[in-house]
C-alpha cells in the first residue's frame, strides 16, 4: 500500500493546561490522537565497565522535539519532563522501542529496596508521583498535585512497541 500521498492529521490540543486533559484523552477518538515517540541515551562518562550516566532524553511528535540533556539526568528530571509533555499533549498515544534501558535509567536514583517494591507491588510512589511498570510492555507515570483530585490528575503511559516486533529497530522498519 502507498501511504506517501495520506494526509496527516492532528488534533489541536490546549498549549494551557486546564485539568481537563482527561477528558480531551478520553473523548479524542483514537484515530485522531497524535504520536509522541520517546528514547533516550546513556554515555560512560566515568570510564570503560562502569555503570552509563542517563545524558539525554527526550521525544517527538512529528513536528516538535523536545528534550532535557545533563551529565547525569536525575529520576525526578526525567519524571517531571514525561509529566510536562503529557499536560502539552494529553490527548496523544505515548510510544517507545526497547524501553527497558530508559526506565532503568529514568531510576537510576531508586535503591534496591524501591526496585523491589516496584517489582513485586507493580507500582511505587516517588516524590508525589506513582509509578508502574511492566518490563516489555509499558511504563506509566502519575502526578497528582492533591491527592484524590483526579481532575489536576495527570497519567502518561509510554507503550513500549519492541513487543510487536522481536527485532532490531532497523529490521522493523
Amino acid at each position: 500500500m502507498d501511504y506517501s500521498k495520506a494526509s496527516i492529521e492532528t488534533v489541536d490540543a490546549p498549549t494551557d493546561y486546564q485539568g481537563d486533559a482527561w477528558r480531551l484523552k478520553y473523548k479524542t477518538p483514537p484515530e485522531k490522537r497524535q504520536f509522541v515517540v520517546w528514547d533516550g541515551e546513556g554515555v560512560n562518562s566515568d570510564g570503560r565497565r562502569k555503570a552509563q550516566n542517563y545524558t539525554l532524553f527526550g521525544n517527538y511528535d512529528g513536528t516538535t522535539h523536545r528534550l532535557i540533556k545533563g551529565s547525569k539526568l536525575s529520576t525526578q528530571e526525567c519524571l517531571d519532563f514525561i509529566i510536562e509533555t503529557g499536560k502539552e499533549l494529553p490527548a496523544a498515544w505515548h510510544v517507545a522501542f526497547a524501553f527497558d534501558y530508559d526506565v532503568n535509567m529514568i531510576l537510576r536514583d531508586f535503591n534496591g529496596r524501591q526496585f523491589r517494591i516496584l517489582r513485586e507491588q507493580g507500582y511505587i510512589w516517588f516524590r508525589g508521583y506513582r509509578l508502574e511498570h511492566v518490563p516489555g510492555k509499558w511504563f506509566r507515570v502519575t502526578y497528582s498535585p492533591e491527592k484524590n483530585n483526579r481532575k489536576n490528575r495527570v497519567t502518561v503511559t509510554i507503550q513500549d512497541t519492541f513487543g510487536f516486533f522481536q527485532t532490531s529497530l532497523l529490521k522493523a522498519l
